[in-house]
């Protein structure tokens, strides 16, 4: 197909259709995955574990295969999993998100999360964006918000800041990002947002 001779709205709607195609299969995909687990075929084939079957024999590339466990997992509890999936109302970025949450409440907890609550956080992340999904699945079950400010100091000198921020102060840094929209690049990472105004503070008391 040559798509420099398509009209944009042919292009448009090819590109929608091979996204419906796209999870359509996807989903076909963690049903295979299942049933693989399910058997065990792994181990007939001769790996450890699911993940070295899909890394080392099927192809996949690390984080590819973990979401598509995690979805063949919860899946396996929550059938529903798969059909959200494939009409779009549920992604694997959400799903792994659930499922990794939901391992580290179990570890720290000792105590298993239930079905239901499984289900309840699959319906509840319905059509939600990922920023949106980290704040239900922290709400049901009930995660402690990281609160200490953490200064790595890395190789080349640089310094990686990680640091927690109030709703009205991560909002007050989204205005902020916006004002200077016309005074620094687009595209601009956090890092040259906070240098730009750091420069024009210092210009000021200096």
């Amino acid at each position: 197909m040559t798509l420099k001779k398509l009209t944009d709205q042919n292009l448009d709607k090819n590109l929608k259709e091979l996204v419906v195609g796209e999870r359509e299969i996807l989903a076909e995909i963690i049903l295979h995955i299942i049933k693989v687990e399910c058997r065990k075929l792994y181990l007939k084939f001769g790996y450890a574990s699911l993940f070295e079957y899909l890394t080392q024999h099927i192809g996949y590339a690390n984080g590819s295969a973990q979401r598509r466990i995690d979805a063949a997992r919860l899946a396996i509890v929550v059938p529903k999993v798969v059909s959200d999936l494939e009409s779009g109302n549920l992604n694997l970025s959400q799903v792994s998100l659930l499922q990794k949450s939901i391992r580290a409440v179990q570890s720290d907890s000792k105590t298993k999360v239930d079905q239901k609550t499984k289900e309840d956080l699959v319906d509840l992340l319905s059509n939600k964006s990922f920023a949106e999904s980290e704040v239900v699945v922290a709400q049901v079950l009930d995660i402690t918000p990281m609160e200490s400010t953490k200064v790595t100091n890395q190789r080349d000198e640089s310094v990686r800041l990680e640091v927690t921020l109030s709703k009205s102060q991560w909002e007050k840094l989204l205005k902020m990002r916006e004002l200077l929209s016309n005074t620094i690049p687009a595209g601009s990472n956090w890092g040259q947002v906070l240098e730009c105004v750091a420069d024009k503070v210092v210009m000021l008391k200096d």
